[in-house]
């Protein structure tokens, strides 16, 4: 119903106030409407870039990541708190509250012969997101 609304709209546009049915036929077919994001789904799309966060942790810095379900769990609920924005609203979110806390803080620690990064706590003062780390 959401897609046959989304073109219906689509083809009024070009069609009556545009009044330019021919661009709307250099298109054709090819809009793909995207349906919204659920929670379970944006859970998923928070699941899989924290994953990709740690394996590029693990290839490019040989760090393990370590956090506590209690860490996921606040994570997860700040990436996914406005699912309007799609899955690269997830990514922003998480790049905002964790991937540029997490870089800034591991600029501030020695990596030399460090195997894992655990991710102790997250804390917030003036919209500002600082992770506290320990390092074995």
């Amino acid at each position: 119903m959401v897609e046959a609304r989304v073109r219906g709209a689509i083809g009024d546009y070009f069609k009556f106030r545009l009044s330019r049915p021919e661009i709307l036929n250099r298109i054709g077919d090819n809009i793909v409407v995207f349906g919204f994001i659920t929670p379970e789904v944006g859970e998923l799309i928070f699941d899989g870039m924290l994953r990709n966060v740690a394996r590029r942790l693990r290839d490019e810095l040989k760090l393990r990541l370590v956090m506590s379900a209690e860490i996921r769990r606040n994570l997860l609920a700040r990436c996914t708190q406005d699912l309007s924005h799609g899955g690269r609203g997830v990514g922003n979110m998480l790049e905002s509250v964790f991937i540029n806390p997490l870089s800034r803080a591991l600029f501030e620690h020695s990596l030399e012969g460090k195997q894992t990064v655990a991710v102790t706590t997250i804390n917030e003062v003036d919209k500002i997101v600082t992770l506290g780390l320990q390092l074995t």
